[in-house]
């Protein structure tokens, strides 16, 4: 969820970045989207969009949302799911293996 009490087009990069150990630079962008956004209320709004799945695993991978325009944005429930989630909520392999106990 997104909320904004700038009017317009928010446009929006979202990167999954490798992790260099022991570093705070941004890292290597593993895949990246940029999502734009009407904000024509200030209510809360839900916002929906693919991310492609990358080429590896990288298990201490940095979920990066950066702002691409000066604004004030509120973020709540931001959440990584894949498409095929059990009613938008369950990794479909878990919910399976749950439902065989």
């Amino acid at each position: 969820y997104l909320r904004t009490l700038d009017r317009g087009h928010l446009l929006l990069s979202v990167r999954l970045c490798e992790q260099v150990a022991g570093e705070r630079s941004p890292g290597v962008a593993l895949v990246q989207a940029t999502i734009s956004v009407s904000t024509r209320s200030s209510d809360w709004q839900l916002i929906q969009f693919d991310l492609p799945a990358a080429d590896r695993s990288q298990p201490k991978a940095r979920l990066e949302l950066l702002l691409l325009q000066p604004c004030h944005v509120w973020l709540d429930g931001v959440s990584l799911m894949p498409t095929d989630a059990v009613a938008g909520l369950f990794r479909r392999d878990i919910f399976e293996a749950m439902s065989r106990m």
